[in-house]
């Protein structure tokens, strides 16, 4: 008699779920893992893993693009690449766009409709003599998801190279990322050193790059030239279309694990995931 009845035990484990991208040595998605092969820890504990299955889920996309005068004649290759990734995603996914020039500027809300957002590449063109306001405009879009709350987003930022005006700190972007389960993916063209490096902006930007897209299981390309944003965004389109959505169980606890990581069991691949908020939970 003593055992705990099956409906208490239930009572003490909660179900989380996370979106996992699982890509191969030539950076491809992989598609044909099941549960025994998905390793969760949390704060170094593994939980068990209850189901894996391919991620059906819609996601909302926020494609954030360096409007900036640094675009300058980058801007049909930024053009291109975007209209292939919006015809890819546009079966699973609602997209917006939004230029980072002078101000955080919206040229479609959430959309899957070819015309609206064919007309909002059209938009896309270099300010001259403006700068970028990258942070200001994640944050906007946080903001906005959080009235939205999809289960399954992600931001996607096409950087020129534009000089950062935004004043903003990185960390409460990053946090609020992960709180509303967003994944950051970054493709930043250019080779050199950003020539805001140094300042204190610059850091900023290039801080909620790197923490950014480690922290919420996202992707980090750079890109030398406009004319590889193509491929870059078709290898992004290729990882999302591929996620699994797993469950896992979480022990029923007062405090929240302050990390949660993923793995696989094969060989030589590489997972990375976003857990995806609980009901009813707000971002900070």
């Amino acid at each position: 008699h003593g055992r705990l009845p099956a409906a208490a035990v239930a009572a003490q484990t909660m179900e989380r779920d996370m979106f996992v991208s699982v890509l191969d040595k030539a950076d491809k998605p992989v598609l044909t893992l099941g549960v025994p092969d998905f390793i969760v820890r949390e704060d170094g504990r593994a939980r068990e893993v209850l189901r894996a299955r391919k991620a059906a889920d819609t996601i909302e996309i926020a494609l954030l693009v360096d409007t900036s005068q640094a675009l300058g004649n980058q801007v049909n290759g930024v053009r291109t690449g975007l209209e292939a990734f919006i015809e890819k995603m546009r079966p699973q996914a609602q997209l917006s766009i939004i230029g980072l020039a002078d101000r955080p500027t919206i040229h479609t809300d959430y959309t899957n409709s070819p015309e609206q957002l064919a007309r909002a590449v059209g938009f896309i063109f270099p300010v001259q003599g403006a700068g970028a306001y990258t942070l200001d405009a994640v944050d906007e879009v946080l903001k906005g998801l959080e009235k939205r709350r999809p289960e399954r987003s992600a931001v996607v930022v096409i950087w020129a190279g534009g000089q950062e005006f935004s004043t903003g700190m990185y960390q409460p972007i990053v946090e609020q990322l992960k709180a509303r389960g967003t994944a950051l993916h970054v493709i930043a063209l250019g080779a050199r050193t950003p020539p805001d490096a140094r300042t204190t902006e610059g850091r900023n930007r290039e801080l909620l790059f790197d923490r950014g897209t480690t922290d919420t299981g996202g992707r980090r390309e750079n890109i030398i030239t406009s004319m590889a944003t193509g491929d870059a965004l078709g290898k992004l389109a290729d990882e999302l279309l591929g996620q699994y959505r797993i469950t896992f169980a979480r022990p029923d606890t007062l405090i929240p694990p302050e990390k949660v990581e993923v793995a696989v069991r094969p060989a030589g691949l590489k997972a990375r995931g976003i857990l995806v908020p609980a009901a009813g939970a707000k971002a900070k």
